[in-house]
Order: C-alpha cells, then sequence, then structure tokens
C-alpha cells in the first residue's frame, strides 16, 4: 500500500468512525416510554415505532429509525428512552455504541504510524547524504 493510500485510508476511519459516534445523541438518563403507533408488518423488515415518554411532566414524543428490530413492538408496549437529562426532548431508542470509537482509534494510529515511517525515512536519507 502506498503512503497515500494508506493516509487516505486513515483518515476515512477517523472520519467514518466520528461520523457513527456522533449520529447518535449524547444520553446520560432514560426513561420507560409506550409505543403509540407501529408502521410496518408483523414479522416483516422495515419498520419504525412512535413512541412517547415523559420527563418531569412533560410528554414528548420520538419516532425509530426504519429497521427489522422494531418490527415486534406494537401499540402499548413499554420502550425504553435514553435521553439527555439538561435537554430530555433529546432522545433515542438506539444507545450510542461506544465500540465504535475504535474506528476513530485505527485511523489515528495508521496516521502515526505513516508520520513516524516518514520521519524515520527522512532520517535515514538525511544521515545517508550527511
Amino acid at each position: 500500500m502506498t503512503r497515500g493510500a494508506a493516509v487516505v485510508l486513515g483518515l476515512a476511519l477517523v472520519v467514518l468512525g466520528l461520523l457513527l459516534v456522533l449520529q447518535v445523541p449524547v444520553t446520560n438518563a432514560y426513561v420507560r416510554g409506550e409505543v403509540g403507533e407501529h408502521e410496518g408488518t408483523p414479522n416483516v423488515t422495515d419498520c419504525s415505532i412512535a413512541v412517547s415518554y415523559v420527563v418531569d411532566g412533560v410528554r414528548h414524543d420520538l419516532e425509530s429509525e426504519r429497521a427489522d428490530r422494531w418490527c415486534g413492538f406494537r401499540p402499548g408496549d413499554a420502550v425504553p428512552v435514553l435521553y439527555d437529562a439538561a435537554s430530555p426532548a433529546t432522545a433515542t431508542l438506539t444507545p450510542r455504541d461506544e465500540r465504535l470509537w475504535w474506528l476513530v482509534g485505527c485511523g489515528v494510529a495508521l496516521l502515526a504510524g505513516i508520520a513516524l515511517g516518514a520521519r524515520r525515512q527522512a532520517r535515514a536519507a538525511s544521515l545517508a547524504s550527511g
């Protein structure tokens, strides 16, 4: 692999990792929500649910992304809602997967390895000409 290709790969890993981690809101509290509406056919893929939840007496509504994991839910079912205690309207049904940080770490490690290799190569060239 060329140095240029490795740099591109390292940057792609860092950017992809950050995008995947940051697309899910930061949450530090949870409450039980109730499924209000269900869109999709049972036992089929690509369903979504609408969930209402109450924090400090205020009702909030949330809609899931379309995925097969929501097909088994029915109106009235309880689901955990993860939310930001400072901003209860910021919520998700899908927790942030902290393991995605490994993508960022791999990208940074690859870029650091490239920089170290380039430095060693420059030093060797300097000693050889020196």
